[in-house]
């Protein structure tokens, strides 16, 4: 017989891809994110990106101060279940750029 209807048998929709694009450190490394999410973990980013900057228009923001290891360290710690700490050295690093831009 046909399965019933129901929550078991719904698809779930893909995600759309990454729609802001984030330079950072000297090396100007390109990360894609989708901008709600990177939005969410910054009132930095969420200003930027809800204001008419040219940030909002190009869906483009750089992060020159932060080189690419340790942004990736930076976004590693801000997601929700990531049970590995930084060391106490990367925190010194990470804490004032978490502070500079309003990662919460």
């Amino acid at each position: 017989p046909p399965a019933p209807d129901g929550i078991a048998n719904r698809r779930l929709k893909p995600f759309p891809p990454p729609d802001l694009e984030v330079v950072v450190g000297s090396s100007q490394r390109i990360y894609r994110y989708h901008s709600i999410v990177l939005a969410s973990l910054s009132t930095y980013v969420d200003t930027m990106l809800s204001s008419p900057m040219k940030e909002r228009e190009s869906k483009r923001i750089s992060f020159p101060d932060i080189e690419p290891e340790m942004w990736e360290k930076a976004i590693r710690c801000l997601v929700p279940g990531y049970l590995t700490l930084p060391s106490l050295e990367d925190m010194c690093t990470l804490l004032p750029f978490y502070d500079k831009y309003q990662f919460e």
